[in-house]
C-alpha cells in the first residue's frame, strides 16, 4: 500500500508539471521557473515519473531541476 501512494503522488506531481507546462506554452513560451528539488523514490514507477517531470520543467518552463534519491522511510515520516 505504501508504494501504491507514493507512486500516486509522484504521479500527481509530474500531472501538474505537465498542466503547468501547458499553460507556459499557451502564453507564449517559457519563463523562468527557478530552482525545483524532485524526490526520486527507490522504485521504477517513481524514476520514470521524476525524469518525465524534469524534462518537463527544464524544456518548457526553463526550470533548473535538481533530482534527490530518497529511500521510501522518509516519504511516509
Amino acid at each position: 500500500m505504501s508504494k501504491r501512494l507514493g507512486a500516486l503522488l509522484v504521479a500527481a506531481a509530474a500531472a501538474v508539471a505537465l498542466t503547468v507546462a501547458g499553460a507556459a506554452l499557451a502564453r507564449g513560451g517559457a519563463a523562468d521557473c527557478g530552482d525545483v528539488v524532485i524526490n526520486e523514490n527507490a522504485w521504477a514507477g517513481s524514476t520514470a515519473n521524476v525524469y518525465v517531470a524534469k524534462y518537463v520543467l527544464e524544456k518548457n518552463l526553463g526550470c533548473d531541476v535538481e533530482i534527490t534519491k530518497i529511500a521510501e522511510i522518509p516519504v511516509f515520516q
